[in-house]
C-alpha cells in the first residue's frame, strides 16, 4: 500500500513539474495567450501574425491591419501592453 501511494506522488510530481503553470516560451506566445478569446474594434487577433522584434509586439487583426505593442512585466508575473499603434505598410 505504502508503495501504491509514493508512486503516486512520485507521478503527480513528475506531472507537475512538466505542465503546472508552465509559462509560455516568448513574448509572442504570452501575449497570444494573454489576448486570446479578446476582439478588439478592428476584429479579432490573428494568432500566427505575431511576432516580437526589438522589445515590441506586432500583429494582425482580422480586417488585415498590422499592430504595434510593447509589453511591461509586472512584480506579480502578469503583463501590461501598450495601446496599439497602426503599422503603416511603409514601416512593414
Amino acid at each position: 500500500m505504502r508503495k501504491m501511494q509514493w508512486g503516486f506522488l512520485v507521478a503527480a510530481w513528475t506531472i507537475c513539474v512538466g505542465g503546472c503553470d508552465a509559462q509560455p516560451a516568448g513574448p509572442a506566445e504570452q501575449f497570444v495567450q494573454d489576448q486570446e478569446g479578446i476582439v478588439t474594434r478592428h476584429g479579432r487577433i490573428e494568432p500566427s501574425s505575431v511576432q516580437a522584434n526589438e522589445g515590441q509586439l506586432q500583429y494582425k487583426t482580422t480586417d488585415g491591419r498590422a499592430w504595434r505593442v510593447s509589453k511591461t512585466d509586472r512584480p506579480d508575473g502578469t503583463r501590461d501592453y501598450s495601446i496599439p499603434e497602426e503599422v503603416l505598410s511603409s514601416e512593414k
